[in-house]
């Protein structure tokens, strides 16, 4: 005896074998994707040798960067900053001479020799001039000390320092004046030490 064969089986198995091509296919096709797009390293982060020129055509937004910062560069130029490496300009005194700015970073005391050491900066590159140290106290002697050395750095100098021997100066504040000029340049600062 012959039996018939089921009608309802081949549309199954078809589509059975169609589920599985197309899970075959989108599975395949994520892998090509992976691999081709996600999985590649960006352009970017190529390794270059340190300190590497790139020399190929800039992008926009790089010409675009560069044209910012010209612009800038040539705004601050026009209106008189140029640039973060350069003191500033000295101002026009009374008697023709541009103010220079003069601070003390330090007035010392030797516990054991008793000499106060005080030490001077100017905001400027000096080679000449004098520096004239002025200690004043009420009810007491003015103490006047000069120097005319200076050692130039680029952007200040120094006066050399001031050794003042304070054993013969009465305990308690004192006012210290220093004050820095040559042909063209002038600058005074005021402080206090205590004896």
């Amino acid at each position: 005896m012959k039996t018939k064969k089921s009608l309802t089986n081949k549309p199954t198995k078809r589509l059975i074998v169609i589920i599985a091509l197309a899970a075959i296919l989108v599975f395949g096709g994520g892998v090509f994707v992976y691999a081709k797009f996600i999985n590649q390293p960006a352009t970017q982060s190529e390794t270059k040798p340190i300190n590497s020129v790139d020399y190929s055509t800039p992008t926009t937004d790089q010409q675009e960067s560069g044209e910012s910062i010209k612009d800038n560069s040539v705004n601050n130029e026009s209106s008189g900053d140029s640039g973060s490496d350069q003191p500033p300009a000295p101002t026009p005194q009374q008697e023709g001479k541009a103010v220079v700015e003069i601070i003390i970073p330090s007035k010392n005391i030797d516990p054991v020799t008793k000499i106060l050491r005080v030490s001077s900066q100017i905001s400027a590159k000096v080679a000449t001039g004098t520096c004239t140290l002025m200690l004043t106290k009420a009810g007491s002697a003015t103490i006047v000390k000069t120097a005319d050395s200076f050692q130039a750095g680029a952007q200040i100098s120094t006066c050399k320092g001031f050794d003042i021997n304070t054993s013969d100066m009465s305990t308690g504040t004192w006012n210290i004046d220093l004050v820095f000029e040559n042909a063209t340049l002038y600058g005074h600062v005021t402080e206090t030490v205590n004896i």
